[in-house]
């Protein structure tokens, strides 16, 4: 996929995946996505699903904890008040435990 197409995929606020052997840049790739996402008013939050254990609100307020003093959902309530749309890069999908994949991946698509 070409950049341009990939820029106007992500304004679309369709979900989509990054697929890729280890080392081949995805983890990269979906950095230089976050940035264009933040240019287009969009912000993205970073979530390693393999500290994923159950609640996706535990590990939303996991991912943020390193630079916002509130709950996730306290930060998504400003984000949202604000105008801003909100894109999840999820990461580490392949360390979730096997158990929870499926759990996590349909609390990620009615993430709303």
């Amino acid at each position: 996929m070409t950049s341009d197409k990939l820029s106007d995929f992500l304004l679309t606020g369709r979900h989509g995946q990054i697929v890729g052997p280890a080392g081949s840049g995805k983890t990269h790739l979906a950095k230089h996505m976050a940035l264009f996402a933040l240019d287009n008013d969009t912000i993205p939050l970073f979530i390693s699903a393999q500290h994923f254990e159950g609640k996706l609100s535990t590990l939303l307020d996991r991912s943020i904890a390193h630079v916002y003093p509130n709950s996730a959902s306290h930060f998504l309530k400003i984000v949202r008040h604000l105008g801003h749309r909100i894109v999840l890069v999820v990461d580490a999908i392949d360390r979730c435990r096997s158990q929870l994949f499926n759990t996590l991946l349909d609390l990620f698509t009615h993430f709303t």
